[in-house]
């Protein structure tokens, strides 16, 4: 799906992880309450991509994390667990800050 926001990440398990820099984190009221989205352009790819904040892992992880506009992520996903999807998830804060 496109949207004015980038197209949707949907990775399988094994896809390259997705690296990029965050350009927009935006809210998109669904019928299931209210979503996090992250709008990530891609450091391979040079696409934008919006990353729906949805499966429970990636919910834990990014609520751990908290990125902001300009930050350097990185998300994986990995093999699945029966139906649970699982990412991993991280924010490149290593920069010192003088």
């Amino acid at each position: 799906m496109s949207d004015d926001f980038g197209e949707s990440w949907k990775p399988r398990p094994g896809d390259p992880a997705l690296v990029g820099k965050v350009t927009a984190i935006r809210t998109a009221r669904t019928t299931f309450g209210d979503k996090t989205i992250l709008e990530v352009e891609s450091e391979r790819t040079g696409r934008r991509y919006s990353v729906w904040i949805s499966p429970a892992d990636l919910v834990e992880a990014y609520s751990r994390w908290l990125p902001k506009p300009g930050e350097r992520v990185g998300i994986k996903r990995l093999d699945d667990e029966g139906q649970r999807h699982r990412y991993e998830f991280r924010v490149d804060r290593k920069q010192a800050t003088a």
